[in-house]
């Protein structure tokens, strides 16, 4: 590459006229059998298992290319063959939710990002490659106009010089790493940022890239963990030729030692729908005819099972627990079945959680929220 000129074309003139100085292994869909020995088939078979899953869409390509790339690198810890499209899919899928990708402008970006990977001795991550991507070369006529620069003349009086002179106007794309973008979008020239805040930024952004990986690794881990009791839980079906339909959920299974317990369980968030609206006019119905010369601690008790949060949620736990209130008035009881009624099952999330059982015989979940560990 040729060496900085004093404005930054040269990023655009090196990118246009770069050449690739040794060609990394390339994908081909007519990639034989051959000779090569074992690490080199099972590395064609993941290219080709990388290349099916590309298809035609440019982003999957290059990751695809890039991953090649690392595999024939035999980095520690690298994925098996059979897993490299798993692999792309979960990369595509991080990269997918970072940005609007664009081809002509990122493309580059990315073949540049995974050039860094392969100097690594581990297989890295996608927040590794996401770290080492290059900022986005915008063409000029996309960003705002320029503001003018004011400067004193020898007079002392001020002049106005347009930022663009010399060779600058020969340029028609901006280097952004020179500039960071604050909370409110402005893009600020790193020479005027503090060395504390940039420092900063660094440590925030290294420390979510972190957090980010290790989402990922749970988000895997869950979803694996599920399909893999739901698939034990239809291998015991099998043996009595029942076929299980549905989610799976409420299952529970224990080491052969009884040390560990595994809990597949679905738990359900209840919405009160329309109904609610009789069911509470019922109520106060029953209130008004109880309370008429009464004291009103009844009416303030059922009133605050109808209290909404900040959010203007009711309570399903409060609201339901007027069914346990042992009235038996017709109009209560009415209101009551009207409750029910409005009932009505919004989600069902499910849940995996992991115990291991303490000297004293009871079971202790091994908890995986980061705040509890």
């Amino acid at each position: 590459m040729t060496p900085p000129l004093s404005s930054h074309g040269f990023l655009l003139e090196n990118i246009t006229f770069w050449q690739q100085q040794a060609p990394a292994p390339t994908l081909s869909r007519h990639d034989g059998g051959g000779s090569g020995g074992a690490r080199n088939s099972k590395l064609r078979q993941g290219a080709a298992a990388l290349l099916e899953w590309a298809g035609n869409d440019w982003l999957r390509l290059e990751i695809a290319q890039g991953l090649t790339m690392l595999s024939a690198q035999n980095m520690k810890g690298r994925p098996a063959a059979a897993d490299m499209a798993v692999v792309g899919e979960m990369w595509a899928q991080r990269l997918a939710g970072r940005e609007a990708w664009n081809e002509e402008l990122d493309r580059i970006r990315i073949q540049t990002a995974f050039k860094m990977l392969a100097d690594f001795e581990e297989w890295p991550n996608v927040a590794e490659l996401i770290r080492n991507l290059p900022p986005r070369l915008i063409p000029r006529q996309m960003l705002e106009p320029p503001k003018l620069d004011m400067e004193k003349g020898p007079s002392g009086r001020p002049f106005e010089r347009s930022f663009e002179t010399g060779n600058e106007r020969k340029n028609n794309m901006t280097d952004l790493s020179q500039y960071r973008q604050d909370a409110k979008g402005n893009l600020i020239p790193l020479a005027n940022i503090k060395e504390t805040d940039l420092l900063r930024d660094e440590l925030v952004m290294e420390i979510v890239g972190k957090a980010q990986a290790v989402q990922a690794n749970i988000a895997d881990f869950k979803q694996q963990a599920m399909d893999d009791i739901a698939a034990f839980a239809q291998l015991s079906a099998d043996r009595y030729d029942v076929k299980l339909g549905g989610k799976k959920g409420n299952i529970s299974l224990h080491s052969f030692d009884g040390q560990y317990r595994v809990n597949l369980a679905i738990q359900d968030t209840l919405v009160f729908d329309e109904g609610l609206l009789a069911a509470k006019a019922l109520i106060d119905e029953c209130i008004n005819e109880w309370t008429e010369g009464s004291r009103s601690e009844l009416k303030t008790l059922i009133n605050a099972a109808f209290q909404v949060d900040k959010e203007g949620n009711l309570s399903t736990a409060r609201v339901l627990g007027l069914r346990r209130l042992d009235i038996e008035d017709h109009k209560w009881q009415k209101a009551m079945e009207a409750l029910s009624d409005s009932l009505q099952v919004h989600t069902s999330k499910p849940f995996v959680r992991v115990y291991k059982r303490d000297e004293a015989g009871a079971y202790q979940l091994m908890n995986l929220d980061i705040a509890k560990v």
